[in-house]
């Protein structure tokens, strides 16, 4: 959430494959443009009309445009096998699927990675008064 600011931060993990430096900051450059649509789910979540079950798959659904976006992109990046080779996210961006309920499904089945559901059920239950 960016809600105030008129700036984006930008964090990455350090100590990882470069490219996935580059397509973790690829990919939060071109979320960064959906600081108003999180905004408005997270304003609706606190005035009652986004219920806590429906707040993760909302959320989740902007992130989807988002990966699909990074992935058709990272596609156009002519890579040898031996850029690729030793990156976690570039097959893992590869593999996302179009369809929304298959990228649901893709992303509860990779939990090792991210719990991003868990992760927006958290948000939700921190920034919305009961």
């Amino acid at each position: 959430f960016y809600r105030g600011e008129r700036c984006v931060n930008i964090a990455v993990r350090e100590n990882q494959h470069p490219l996935d430096e580059y397509i973790s900051i690829l990919f939060e450059i071109l979320n960064s443009a959906n600081e108003e649509s999180f905004s408005k789910l997270a304003r609706d979540a606190e005035r009652g009309k986004v219920a806590r079950s429906e707040f993760p798959l909302k959320a989740l659904a902007i992130e989807h445009r988002t990966v699909s976006q990074t992935r058709d992109l990272i596609r156009t990046v002519p890579l040898e096998e031996a850029d690729i080779v030793d990156s976690q996210l570039y097959y893992s961006f590869l593999k996302s699927p179009d369809g929304f309920d298959e990228f649901v499904a893709y992303v509860q089945s990779n939990q090792g990675r991210r719990n991003a559901l868990q992760e927006y059920s958290n948000q939700y239950d921190a920034n919305v008064k009961r």
